[in-house]
């Protein structure tokens, strides 16, 4: 049986820190010798490839899967959209899947808050397991880290990391 990565969910309103917060945690924890892969959600529609391509013309005749790869990298295409638990398989040799989005989704989450305004999303989400603030708040319920706090966040989760093993 395969082992299943820990995921957490970093959500927040658009520009709140979520790519920024998560690249120092990458840094962070693969210095440690962890295992990090990403899931990032894309609320639009995207082209990665190039029409009249052949991985393009592979897509347009229907293939499945379609996979490039070369020297530097390899990018596998599902032409669908596929559910985070859909993708958790091909994450099995990651000790830990940071997920950028996904707000509603039932994963473990740490809520980015930008601006008092976003406060309400501590009752509408579920799942949360810390909350980082760029500015002071009183009376959370969750655990707290100023956005700077890239020390203090380290810690929790590589914790949290040693609870899910």
């Amino acid at each position: 049986m395969q082992q299943q990565p820990a995921v957490l969910s970093i959500v927040g309103y658009s520009n709140s820190g979520k790519t920024t917060l998560i690249t120092r945690l990458i840094e962070r924890l693969c210095q440690r010798g962890w295992k990090v892969g990403t899931i990032k959600h894309h609320g639009k529609t995207m082209e990665w490839d190039q029409p009249e391509k052949d991985t393009w013309r592979h897509r347009e005749a229907g293939a499945d899967i379609v996979t490039i790869t070369a020297s530097n990298q390899t990018v596998v295409c599902f032409p669908r959209t596929l559910e985070v638990e859909e993708l958790l398989p091909f994450y099995s040799a990651c000790d830990l899947v940071l997920v950028e989005g996904f707000k509603r989704a039932g994963w473990p989450k740490w809520v980015i808050l930008r601006r008092e305004e976003d406060l309400p999303l501590l009752r509408e989400l579920h799942n949360i397991q810390a909350v980082v603030s760029w500015f002071p708040t009183d009376d959370c319920p969750y655990p707290l880290y100023a956005i700077d706090d890239v020390d203090g966040m380290e810690a929790a989760l590589v914790r949290w990391l040693n609870e899910e093993k």
